[in-house]
């Protein structure tokens, strides 16, 4: 179970972080 969480966990931040990365380059390019 704890494993599984963890997992859940990094699938999230691997989603989260090309799209943070997304919004800077938008951000740099909008600027």
């Amino acid at each position: 179970m704890k494993n599984r969480l963890m997992s859940l966990e990094e699938r999230l931040l691997l989603k989260k972080r090309p799209m943070i990365e997304a919004i800077n380059d938008i951000l740099t390019l909008g600027f």
